[in-house]
C-alpha cells in the first residue's frame, strides 16, 4: 500500500510556550552512569543526578533556586530559543546493563512514557548502547499514536569521566526533545538523531557507534541543529496515544551462511511463530538446495512467517535474481530495507494481533508502519513519477494526478492508502474520489482545524493507481 502525504505548509519549530518545556529522562542504565569498580564498569545507583547538579552545561543552579523549582527537578541555561528546558529524572532500580534487557523492560519504559505523558513535552531514554537499536525498534511499535518525541540515548565513555561523549549525547536529546516536536522514537547520539527503527550498531570503540543505513538522519546537531522535517512524521493529533505491551516471543533470527543444513534449518524453524531469515546480498539464498527450500516452503505451508532482510548494511530486497525468487516462491515476505533489529520487532509485534488471520498479518508486515522501511524500489520509482506530476489548488480543494490517459502498466499499478493535506483552513463538510471509469465515490475522513489537516483514506476504496484520478473536499 501507498502511504503518500501531500504537505502545503512547512513543519518548524513547536509552538512557544508561556512556560518552560518539561522532559522526563528515563535513566534505565547503561554505560552513560556506570561508575568503575575494581577496574569493572557496573551501574551505580543514586549518583547519576547528583552529578548533573555539579554540570553547569546540563544544570542551571542559580536559575533553579531563583525559580524555587521542586527539589527532583534540574533545569538546562537558555538556549538560543530562549528557552529553559526543565527535567526530571526517574531512575530504576536496579540499574540494568542494556544487555540484561529484555521485552518486560521494554513495556516498563513504554508504560512509564505512557504514565507520564500528559505531564510532559517529550522524553529521553538514558540506555546502554549494546541493544539499544532493539529497544528502540520494539517501543517504535509498542507506541501506538505517539504524538511527543521519545529519544533515547547513552555513551560509550561514561559521564563522570574526564573525557566522555555522554555529556553531550545527554544535552543534544534534551534540547531536540524539549524544543522540537518530532512525534517518533528515535535514537541521538554523536550529534545526529536518528529514527529508531532505523539504525544499527556498528561500531563498539568509537563516539560514532550508530548507523541509519538507509535513511538520513533526522536531525544533525552542529552550530545549529537542522531538521530534515521531509524525513519526520506527523502526528494524528485527534487520535489517543497508547503503548500496545501484547508481545510474540516466539520469533528468531536465522542467518544464512555457506554450507548451512537443511536439518539446522528444519530444526530451528520446528516450533517458531515467525523468523526474520537474514539472507545474502538483494535477499538471495541458494536455489540449488531443494532440501533448504523444501524445508523453508513447508514451514511457511504450516503457518510460520517468515521476512528475508538482507545481511548487508545498506541496500534492499529485491527478487531480481533467481535465487531471491526461490525464496518468494516458498512463501517468504520480502522485509525491503528493514534492519533485523526492526523485522524481529515488527515481527513480534504483528504476530501477537489475535485478530489477525495468517495471511492479514502478513500484508501487514508488508506495510510500512512506522517509518520502518522504504517501500520496494519499484513501487518507488513510480511513487516519485506520481508525486512530481500530483497538482494541489488549495481554492478549489482539488487534488488531481497526471497518470497519462492510457493509464499505467499493470505492473505500475498502486494503490492509494492514507493521504494527508495540510494548510486547509475552512472546515471539511465532503471528500469525494474520482477515477475514471469508475463510479465516483465519497471517502471517510478527519479535519483538525488548529492543526489545519485534512486526512482522508482511500485504502478501504481499494483504488489502484492505473488511470487519472481527482480528489475533491468540499470547505465549508
Amino acid at each position: 500500500k501507498l502511504q503518500k502525504s501531500v504537505s502545503l505548509t512547512t513543519a518548524g519549530h513547536s509552538s512557544p510556550n508561556v512556560r518552560d518545556p518539561k522532559v522526563l529522562v528515563i535513566n534505565t542504565g547503561g554505560t552513560i552512569g556506570m561508575t568503575e569498580h575494581e577496574n569493572v564498569l557496573s551501574p551505580e545507583p543514586n549518583v547519576f543526578v547528583k552529578t548533573l547538579r555539579k554540570l553547569s552545561i546540563l544544570h542551571d543552579e542559580q536559575y533553579a533556586q531563583q525559580k524555587g523549582l521542586a527539589e527532583d527537578m534540574l533545569v538546562l541555561p537558555q538556549s538560543k530559543q530562549k528557552k529553559r528546558i526543565e527535567y526530571t529524572v526517574l531512575e530504576y532500580s536496579p540499574l540494568l546493563d542494556s544487555c540484561n534487557m529484555d521485552k518486560d523492560d521494554w513495556a516498563r519504559i513504554g508504560k512509564d512514557i505512557e504514565e507520564n505523558y500528559d505531564r510532559y513535552d517529550g522524553f529521553v531514554v538514558l540506555h546502554g548502547t549494546d541493544t539499544m537499536a532493539y529497544t528502540t525498534s520494539a517501543l517504535s511499535f509498542m507506541c501506538e499514536n505517539l504524538g511527543k518525541p521519545v529519544i533515547f540515548t547513552g555513551s560509550q565513555v561514561p559521564i563522570f569521566e574526564r573525557r566522555n561523549d555522554g555529556r553531550e549525547n545527554l544535552l543534544g536529546a534534551l534540547l531536540i526533545a524539549g524544543e522540537y516536536v518530532i512525534p517518533d522514537v528515535c535514537l541521538y547520539f554523536h550529534h545526529k538523531l536518528y529514527r529508531g527503527n532505523r539504525v544499527t550498531k556498528v561500531d563498539s570503540g568509537s563516539f560514532d557507534a550508530f548507523n541509519s543505513p538507509n535513511l538520513p538522519p533526522l536531525a544533525i546537531a552542529e552550530v545549529d541543529i537542522k531538521i530534515n522535517w521531509d524525513a519526520v512524521v506527523r502526528a494524528n493529533p485527534t487520535a489517543k496515544f497508547t503503548v500496545n505491551t501484547q508481545w510474540n516471543s516466539n520469533v528468531g533470527l536465522l542467518r544464512l551462511f555457506p554450507g548451512i543444513t537443511a536439518d539446522t534449518v528444519k530444526k530451528f524453524l520446528q516450533k517458531m511463530d515467525g523468523i526474520v531469515l537474514e539472507t545474502y546480498g538483494s535477499g538471495n539464498a541458494p536455489d540449488n538446495r531443494p532440501d533448504l527450500l523444501d524445508a523453508i516452503r513447508k514451514a511457511t505451508k504450516r503457518g510460520l512467517i517468515m521476512i528475508n532482510c538482507t545481511q548487508c548494511l545498506r541496500g534492499t530486497v529485491t527478487a531480481t535474481y533467481a535465487t531471491g525468487q526461490a525464496l518468494h516462491e516458498a512463501g517468504v515476505i520480502a522485509g525491503c530495507d528493514m534492519t533485523a533489529e526492526a523485522a524481529l520487532s515488527k515481527l513480534s509485534y504483528v504476530l501477537a494481533k489475535q485478530d489477525l488471520s495468517t495471511e492479514e498479518k502478513k500484508k501487514m508486515l508488508m506495510r510500512n508502519l512506522r517509518g520502518e522501511m522504504t517501500a520496494d524500489p519499484a513501487d518507488s520509482r513510480f511513487v516519485q513519477v506520481i508525486a512530481k506530476n500530483l497538482t494541489i489548488s488549495r481554492k478549489k480543494g482539488v487534488l488531481t494526478s497526471m497518470v497519462p490517459t492510457d493509464g499505467l502498466a499493470e505492473a505500475e499499478r498502486l494503490t492509494l492508502g492514507l493521504v494527508k493535506v495540510w494548510g486547509v483552513t475552512a472546515p471539511v463538510t465532503r471528500v469525494t474520489m474520482s477515477v475514471t471509469g469508475q463510479p465516483d465515490v465519497d471517502l471517510q475522513f478527519t479535519y483538525n482545524a488548529e492543526a489545519q489537516e485534512l486526512q482522508f483514506d482511500a485504502t478501504s476504496q481499494s483504488h489502484t493507481i492505473e488511470k487519472p484520478f481527482t480528489i475533491t473536499w468540499n470547505e465549508a
